[in-house]
């Protein structure tokens, strides 16, 4: 047995015999004693109060009755739980109404005859609560242990003490040379050597920090021709992806749309040319680099001047389906200057509203309403304001609201969602120079609002314009029934202009956007669009799992699903004809290949 052992093994045990003596057998008896207490309390409150309901209860008098138990039970709130009274033929006479008794850990249950002249005229039967006589009763235990446990702390001491100069100090050194060693020094001093378990434990660390320090050796230089080789990778390949593959899609893109749209055929043949290097290039970037993705953490924003009255009217089109199905009233835009223009981002800036009238709508309840205002504030901003009557946030809860992947809503069960809506919102916001915040109370519903410059120029004063751009909006969100609606799900501005331009152009189809695989499936839902264009790299959920819950909608189960993603690997257009998408489209994307799948799939070959 060691010098430790040695000197604390009996402190330990008495200490435990002690406890085990008070848990086993103390408390067992205090709280016994309490309980016989508190019932004894009890049954002499109900012979106090025998004689009074005795006398009314043999006038007939029940209200009187029931006053005087009323009294009794508002007098004891907290203890009497629960009270009944029958006459000695077992009618009840109080209460009116039967309740069921309630059970618990601390709740018992009297019965006290109501004697008259001799005579048993009534039962009383009560159920009180002693947990308060129990909390005593453990109080006064827990202040026996802080005593048993003061008395403790000074036999350690003394415990201690003996052990410093044995144990502790040779310890720490050891201590002190492993953290060296772990930071890669192993020149720590060691503990004299002894003849106890501290010096053979000594020995052996010394021999330990040899071998480990030749193998240190080798694997800093392992590592340091790992790290340059690794860096020097990862530089390349982020370069080479970002400044090669972003602009490729646009030339190929926007050199396909010009190829449709020239007649003059030397200019068509000199646009034939570039796509044709084009196409090459790209084959030799397929060839050389990874097609994975590398985040890079910028926004790609294309700032211009836009009226405040548009992108209302637009954002409050496309949730107004929405809020119908959820039975939310969405008010027309509230605006102090119809004529103000913001300098924003539109495609992004509309993503901003949309989500955060999406969620006035979602976490709202049936008949609630949603308001959109914007007024000018001291700063020289313009605020747009999306008002609710909904659930609301407490303060901790908004503490946490811009938390990446931290859904508040999940424990109202039924609202899907990623958590990462808001906080994509606000550094949009933030990247166009703004600013976005929530005022909000438990209960009463929330106000979340966004802050943005205004532009210098002014809107013409065209009293229709706001309801021309809703009627427009209308037209792209809620499509008539004769005519063909194509719903497309990207998260990519420039790839979402590039794919509306070709449809607004060259088909006779309607189009309508969502940037996150969450919105695209409720507007699916609602919408139920003859032809879905989906990315596979969205935020929060990827385009294989939006399909698949696609599928498991009655609504949207028939819908022809076209992937349009970067992902041109063998195994994921295999994964995507295997999951069942009605074509593969990658991208750079082929135009022609894009509109005619979608023929394709529209008339239904």
């Amino acid at each position: 047995m060691g010098i430790r052992s040695k000197l604390l093994w009996p402190i330990v045990l008495a200490f435990t015999v002690l406890m085990a003596v008070i848990h086993f057998y103390i408390v067992p008896q205090m709280l016994a004693g309490e309980k016989e207490v508190g019932v004894g309390r009890e049954h002499q409150i109900l012979g106090a109060m025998e004689s009074g309901v005795a006398r009314v209860l043999l006038r007939g008098d029940l209200a009187a009755m029931y006053a005087i138990l009323d009294r009794q039970i508002e007098a004891r709130q907290g203890v009497w739980v629960w009270l009944e009274l029958r006459k000695a033929d077992g009618k009840r006479l109080y209460p009116l109404v039967d309740h069921p008794q309630p059970k618990g850990e601390f709740l018992v249950k009297l019965n006290h005859p109501l004697v008259w002249g001799g005579t048993k005229i009534a039962d009383i039967s009560l159920i009180v609560d002693l947990e308060a006589e129990y909390l005593n009763a453990l109080a006064q235990m827990h202040n026996i242990e802080l005593l048993l446990l003061l008395v403790l702390m000074v036999l350690l001491a003394a415990g201690l003490l003996l052990q410093e100069r044995q144990i502790r100090r040779p310890l720490l050194r050891l201590e002190h040379a492993a953290s060296r060693m772990a930071g890669g020094d192993f020149d720590a001093q060691l503990p004299e050597l002894s003849h106890d378990e501290i010096g053979r434990l000594t020995r052996v660390f010394d021999e330990m920090r040899r071998d480990l320090q030749a193998v240190h050796k080798g694997l800093v230089d392992t590592r340091e021709e790992a790290e340059k080789a690794s860096q020097a990778k990862s530089e390349f390949l982020s370069s080479m992806s970002h400044e090669l593959r972003t602009p490729m899609n646009a030339i190929l893109g926007f050199s396909q749309l010009l190829e449709m749209e020239l007649d003059d055929p030397e200019n068509k043949q000199y646009v034939a040319e570039i796509m044709r290097a084009g196409d090459h290039l790209l084959e030799l970037i397929n060839e050389v680099l990874d097609l994975a993705k590398i985040e890079s953490g910028k926004v790609d924003l294309m700032l211009e001047d836009i009226s405040c009255s548009k992108i209302c009217a637009e954002s409050l089109a496309l949730v107004r389906t929405l809020a119908k199905s959820h039975r939310v009233e969405v008010g027309e835009q509230v605006c102090e200057n119809m004529k103000a223009m913001v300098r924003v981002d539109f495609t992004r800036f509309k993503q901003v509203l949309v989500n955060l009238l999406s969620n006035a709508v979602k976490y709202n309840h049936s008949g609630g309403k949603v308001s959109l205002s914007c007024g000018m504030q001291a700063s020289g901003r313009l605020r747009f304001s999306v008002t609710d009557t909904g659930i609301g946030l407490s303060e901790a809860q908004q503490q946490r609201l811009f938390n990446p992947f931290d859904r508040l809503g999940a424990e109202q069960g039924g609202v899907e969602g990623t958590g990462i809506g808001l906080v994509i919102a606000k550094r949009l916001v933030e990247a166009m120079g703004g600013e976005l915040g929530c005022q909000s109370r438990l209960g009463e519903g929330s106000t979340f609002w966004a802050e943005v410059e205004v532009s210098q120029s002014t809107c013409v004063d065209d009293p229709g314009e706001g309801q021309a751009w809703a009627d427009k909006a209308e037209s792209a969100g809620v499509p008539e029934s004769r005519k063909v609606t194509v719903l497309y799900v990207e998260d990519n501005p420039a790839n979402l202009r590039l794919v509306e331009r070709v449809i607004g152009l060259y088909t006779p189809y309607a189009l309508m956007s969502a940037h996150d695989a969450a919105l695209g499936i409720e507007l699916a839902r609602l919408h139920c669009p003859d032809v879905i264009l989906m990315d596979i790299n969205l935020p929060g959920m990827d385009g294989f799992t939006a399909f698949s819950r696609l599928q498991g909608f009655d609504e949207t189960r028939g819908i022809p699903v076209i992937a349009v993603s970067a992902n041109a690997m063998r195994q994921d257009i295999e994964r995507g004809k295997k999951l069942g998408f009605a074509d593969y489209i990658t991208k750079p994307i082929d135009m022609n290949a894009l509109v005619t799948a979608i023929e394709k799939v529209v008339a239904g070959d």
